[in-house]
């Protein structure tokens, strides 16, 4: 009896969680017609988001009573409170505690429900006028919350904006030091909880405060400081003029912050991030702010989906581009994260740069009758288009060993319809872009040693491999067949090529050592095998087979000796992997037809 007792106890206390957590998310559905999944929506229209300018939302853990800011035409900042009564949620209201002087702004509850914090240009206790923005709180008591006061320490001195609480008490802020009227050192900072007092305050690590990343603000720190949350500005890895980024920390380190990515930032500026007290969704502002205008909303997306695709995207081995698109996978292509948004869109012979940080391919354009070398960010921030010439087809890209250069392909028909294969090379960023012209052929690779490996083509379109300088001087012949022989990749170690040839009859992939010796067969099958990449450690080859004569491929891997050959991934075809610095991280990378 009593085991059947403790059961139904087991059973009502499941159900009544259930039922509160259901609760919660239905409070925040009565303010919006609907909740969203992996696509931005404007949070309570017409409600909360109006035609002013809202921003920095915050609900305590029971999700009935929230505070933002709300900034109107012509005005400056208020705090609004709305609060879930009855079942209905009140109308918002500038909040009990607003200044007499000065304004507030950027509302936040900590973890427990029982401080409010704000920052205000109010004047402090005893003065006559304000000296600047400080931070302040209210206690939560029986009969609700208490006049503000001023947080202490080092706060009084110091200036910070946009405090956040983490459930130890740490707190997470926006500092700088202000000089004649220039900020310098500005960035997320934090100080400890010691014993319900804060004594100093020291600045977060480079993994944060991002080297050449600007205006970095707002920080949002989980309330188990699992990760944090942040605005910035970046000509390299933004979609806008700011953008969120998010960092985690993983066992007291935070790693290298990294760009939210396209379902959340767009051309437009995103920042005062927050999380709902249940972790389900994520908060903040999309609008801009300029001269002329200003205009934007709180925005909401399901965070819990998010952050497993950004968890998913940095431990995801492979990438791919399919319909368009270029997504990240892992080695059995069981998932996919979408790195692209359209109007971008991929294309082939996806190349990871020795860091393992960016992608060069190529995209086509005009009809697919021009082909252009684009990078992006691994996360799918800063495309660009490097090379624009017009009806020409720009292909196979490959990075310097130390990740300066790029060497790629170029093929265009004259016209009298003469064929021309050039190999050409430019900087990373698309600068100085030349022919080689003593090259003549196509796949390059580069070499550890800087040298470039690549099929270089005779008058009758043979082509064989061969190895040369970057100048394109020292040209050495590798192999010498009138066979198709194809985009050379040099191991790792700087020993051996890998390439793909038909001398047999269908192209398959053969080995052979840097100076053209002991040339060996890997495959032998019934289809063609085509664009073989060496593992960070040579240990393995990974190629793409054709499946059928209707244009599908699938990716194997095999030993370097062409042993235990398997398939690791379906559809798809011109894989590579990532050779990072340290040879640690093993990444793949798939391009889908």
């Amino acid at each position: 009896m009593k085991q059947s007792k403790s059961i139904l106890l087991i059973i009502y206390l499941l159900a009544f969680t259930a039922y509160c957590q259901v609760s919660k998310n239905s409070n925040l559905a009565l303010l919006s017609n609907q909740t969203p999944t992996d696509s931005a929506l404007i949070f309570a229209p017409g409600i909360v988001s109006t035609n002013a300018f809202e921003f920095a939302i915050t609900l305590n853990p029971e999700m009935d009573e929230l505070f933002f800011t709300r900034r109107k035409p012509e005005a400056e900042n208020e705090i609004y409170t709305v609060r879930l009564v009855h079942g209905r949620w009140s109308e918002p209201e500038v909040a009990f505690f607003k200044a007499e002087e000065g304004w507030d702004f950027e509302p936040h509850i900590n973890p427990q429900g029982d401080r409010l914090y704000f920052g205000s240009l109010r004047p402090l206790p005893n003065a006559t006028k304000g000296t600047g923005l400080h931070q302040w709180y209210c206690e939560k008591t029986e009969s609700g919350w208490s006049n503000p006061i001023p947080l202490n320490g080092p706060f009084i001195e110091k200036t910070a904006m946009y405090l956040t609480s983490a459930e130890n008490g740490n707190l997470y802020f926006t500092s700088w030091i202000n000089e004649n009227g220039e900020f310098k050192d500005e960035g997320i900072y934090s100080s400890i909880n010691e014993d319900g007092n804060y004594k100093s305050i020291h600045k977060l690590g480079p993994q944060v405060n991002l080297k050449g990343l600007k205006s970095i603000a707002h920080p949002y720190i989980a309330p188990d400081e699992s990760f944090i949350i942040f605005d910035g500005k970046s000509d390299i890895s933004g979609f806008g003029s700011c953008d969120l980024y998010i960092s985690f920390n993983k066992n007291g380190t935070w790693t290298e912050a990294q760009n939210l990515g396209p379902l959340v930032n767009t051309e437009l500026c995103e920042f005062t991030a927050s999380v709902s007290p249940d972790g389900k969704y994520l908060f903040f502002h999309r609008g801009l702010v300029s001269d002329d205008e200003e205009y934007g909303n709180i925005h909401w997306i399901d965070f819990e989906l998010l952050k497993k695709r950004i968890e998913q995207r940095t431990s995801h081995v492979g990438a791919y581009s399919s319909d368009g698109e270029i997504y990240l996978t892992d080695m059995e292509g069981t998932s996919k994260v979408r790195i692209t948004n359209p109007p971008q869109s991929g294309g082939g012979y996806l190349a990871w740069s020795p860091d393992g940080k960016h992608l060069a391919f190529y995209a086509k354009y005009d009809d697919k009758k021009t082909w252009s070398i684009h990078t992006i960010n691994g996360d799918g921030t800063n495309w660009k288009r490097l090379t624009h010439e017009k009806y020409k087809w720009d292909n196979s890209p490959t990075w310097s060993p130390d990740g300066k250069r790029i060497v790629f392909s170029r093929e265009y028909k004259d016209s009298e319809n003469n064929r021309h294969p050039e190999i050409w090379i430019m900087n990373s960023d698309g600068s100085e872009q030349s022919q080689i012209k003593s090259l003549r052929g196509g796949g390059p690779h580069f070499a550890p040693d800087g040298r470039i490996a690549f099929h270089s083509e005779s008058e009758n379109n043979k082509s064989n491999i061969s190895i040369a300088d970057i100048d394109g001087g020292n040209i050495i012949q590798l192999t010498n067949s009138e066979a198709e022989e194809q985009h050379p990749e040099v191991s790792p170690d700087g020993k051996q090529i890998t390439f793909m040839s038909d001398r047999d009859g269908n192209h398959e992939i053969y080995v052979m050592n840097i100076d053209g010796s002991n040339q060996k067969r890997l495959t032998n099958n019934d289809v063609d095998d085509w664009y073989p990449c060496w593992s960070p450690d040579g240990s393995q080859i990974i190629f793409g087979s054709k499946t059928n004569n209707d244009g599908d491929w699938d990716i194997y891997s095999m030993n370097m000796d062409g042993s235990s050959i398997r398939k690791i991934i379906a559809n798809s075809v011109q894989s590579s992997w990532v050779k990072t610095a340290n040879q640690r991280l093993k990444h793949r990378l798939f391009d889908v037809h």
